[in-house]
């Protein structure tokens, strides 16, 4: 199924809007830290941690280079690859916080990992997408993308 560049370019905007949850971070860090009972290292351990899920999104770009020839497969599978993670990651600090997981800081660790690698699928999916999409336009679809990058999260 062929979707058009302009739809793609609607669903990338919504995909960056909902992308940035990283960034509430700091937000979120004094209930994370009160809740689970964090040190100061501790706390400033999953800050790092969620940074570095983010470093590697070189893994999501060497996925969808290797699927691009695939009939548009390359873009659905990075965004569900970043799917996946972000539901271990973010849902599995979720169960911890409600008590079906039992909170251990080696867990919260893993989970902020994952959680911080999600949004780099994310990311790539939706921009790499859309560059390839309008090849004459790249600057102002970059821009327009990462302009909404993480925008759901800026008024909670």
């Amino acid at each position: 199924m062929k979707v058009s560049r302009w739809a793609s370019l609607s669903a990338g905007c919504l995909v960056m809007a909902s992308t940035g949850l990283n960034y509430a971070f700091s937000i979120l860090s004094p209930s994370i830290k009160i809740h689970f009972g964090l040190t100061d290292f501790e706390l400033s351990s999953l800050a790092a941690t969620i940074n570095l899920g983010g470093y590697l999104a070189l893994v999501a770009g060497r996925v969808y280079d290797r699927l691009q020839h695939r009939h548009n497969f390359g873009p659905r599978v990075v965004l569900w690859v970043g799917c996946v993670l972000g539901l271990l990651g973010y849902g599995g600090m979720y169960a911890q916080a409600c008590g079906w997981l039992t909170a251990t800081y080696p867990r919260l660790l893993l989970c902020t990992l994952l959680a911080g690698n999600a949004t780099t699928w994310w990311d790539t999916g939706a921009l790499v997408t859309n560059v390839r999409n309008f090849p004459d336009d790249r600057g102002s679809v970059l821009g327009i993308l990462k302009a909404f990058l993480g925008s759901l999260f800026i008024n909670q």
